[in-house]
């Protein structure tokens, strides 16, 4: 009898042992589904607290930078460029030769060098505009207007804007009469125009006495004709006018 109240017992012990295992056991699993997850998660919010930290910190040093760069430009632009109330020029070339030499010699304002600013738009060389008329050969004179005389040396002047966001590199030109494209009466390379500037060019022409007639001439000019600027639009470089001969 005695036995088999003590072997009861060691059951009885055996059973509340296993129990409270399983018990312990269900509260570990329990534990690590309900906490894990959360642990995960705090540690994936630290994580991107991290990143955010260290993204805001390089923005607000690139900011910082990029306001430096701007107002260096506005400060470099103001400086170089000057104003009149009708035209933004900085300079004006005069550029005349007799038809029959291809490079022209010219007598411009020095062009400041090129300046490489923090915008990097692709460069683009346009006309902003062209007059007709014709240059006193004693004094380098240009008088606007749309006829001349024989003898006279007719000219065009051409205002070149650079609307890209870094300076071009040499860049050339090309005019000719009377769509003779394959005879340039006047061509040549100028130098750079930085960015948002805009440049005054007079361009001489000698009518050769073989192609003068009592009609129209047209004149034609190309910016760049060589290709020497890499340009966000190369079908803008092209422009001519008319003038009358008496």
């Amino acid at each position: 009898m005695l036995n088999e109240k003590k072997t009861l017992l060691q059951t009885v012990l055996r059973i509340a042992i296993l129990s409270i295992a399983v018990f312990l056991i269900i509260l570990i699993v329990f534990g690590f589904i309900y906490f894990i997850p959360k642990i995960i998660n705090t540690f994936s919010n630290l994580q991107q607290n991290i990143q955010q930290g260290i993204t805001d910190m390089f923005s607000r040093k690139t900011n910082t930078r990029s306001k430096v760069a701007t107002s260096t430009e506005a400060t470099s632009t103001q400086t170089t460029s000057t104003t009149t109330p009708t035209t933004k020029e900085t300079s004006t070339t005069t550029i005349s030769k007799p038809a029959s030499l291809s490079t022209p010699t010219s007598s411009p304002t020095p062009s400041p060098a090129p300046t490489i600013y923090a915008n990097t738009n692709p460069v683009d060389i346009i006309f902003t505009n062209i007059q007709t008329g014709v240059v006193n050969r004693q004094t380098g004179i240009f008088t606007e207007r749309n006829y001349y005389y024989k003898g006279e040396r007719l000219a065009v002047r051409i205002q070149v804007k650079n609307t890209g966001g870094t300076a071009t590199s040499l860049w050339s030109f090309k005019t000719w009469i009377n769509n003779d494209i394959e005879n340039a009466i006047l061509s040549g390379t100028l130098p750079s125009i930085i960015s948002n500037q805009t440049q005054t060019y007079v361009l001489g022409i000698d009518i050769p006495s073989d192609t003068y007639s009592e009609n129209t001439t047209k004149i034609t000019v190309t910016l760049d004709n060589k290709n020497l600027v890499r340009e966000s639009n190369e079908q803008n470089n092209t422009t001519s006018v008319l003038m009358n001969q008496y």
